[in-house]
């Protein structure tokens, strides 16, 4: 019996719409797109919950961290730079 209205893991999603799979959690947790725990970190969300979100307009992919770039990652430094904290707060410096 196949499923007509499958469960998907966040990873499916983000490659299925060229997003990072911390960008799906940051959704299932905003409520933008509902779904259910499978784990500490692991989400399934049903096909039908995805499309009724992109139908709606819930949300935008435009300017969205690409695949494979996790937006919580620190900053890509050019040669010379470094990360310093000032007063709790991340800044970059000329080395």
């Amino acid at each position: 019996m196949i499923d007509e209205d499958p469960w998907m893991s966040t990873a499916e999603i983000a490659r299925e719409l060229g997003v990072h799979p911390s960008t799906v959690r940051l959704w299932v947790s905003s409520r933008r797109l509902a779904g259910v725990r499978a784990g500490a970190r692991k989400w399934r969300v049903r096909r039908s919950e995805l499309s009724r979100m992109l139908r709606a307009g819930d949300v935008s992919l435009e300017g969205l961290a690409p695949l494979g770039r996790d937006p919580y990652s620190p900053p890509t430094l050019r040669p010379g730079e470094r990360v310093i904290a000032l007063a709790g707060r991340e800044g970059r410096a000329a080395g």
